[in-house]
């Protein structure tokens, strides 16, 4: 019997996940705001003055685009060192197989060498009581 644990299934994890990263997606969107500054910043252009308000505008979408910079950066850094993190754990998983492979042949050795010994001591007593 298996011991309880609080772990969620396999399946539950993989929603779990989805969830976050729709929440993170969400919160990105929001939090920059881009798309708006992107509108207004049009329409300011396309009546062709330059004036304080587009500058404004300009500074705040570089700004902006900055902070999103520095958390894609973010990101980026958060991937490779999950995939070290994968790919340390996909050795130890290699290493373990090659492990349980060889414990797997030692076995079937043991095996074939104890079932020739009863056969060969199986042999031995069944002569020995024939010749009496």
């Amino acid at each position: 019997m298996l011991p309880y644990t609080n772990q969620p299934s396999p399946m539950q994890q993989v929603q779990q996940i989805q969830q976050r990263q729709q929440q993170k997606q969400q919160s990105f969107a929001s939090y920059f705001n881009l798309l708006n500054l992107v509108e207004n910043l049009a329409e300011v252009t396309e009546n062709g003055s330059r004036d304080l308000h587009s500058d404004a505008l300009v500074n705040e979408l570089t700004a902006q685009f900055d902070k999103c910079q520095q958390f894609l950066n973010t990101i980026a850094s958060n991937i490779n060192i999950k995939s070290v993190t994968v790919e340390g754990q996909k050795k130890k998983l290699e290493e373990t197989e090659q492990i349980m492979n060889q414990r797997r042949d030692m076995m079937m050795k043991y095996q074939n060498y104890v079932e020739k010994q009863n056969s060969s001591s199986n042999s031995i007593v069944h002569t020995h009581s024939t010749s009496n």
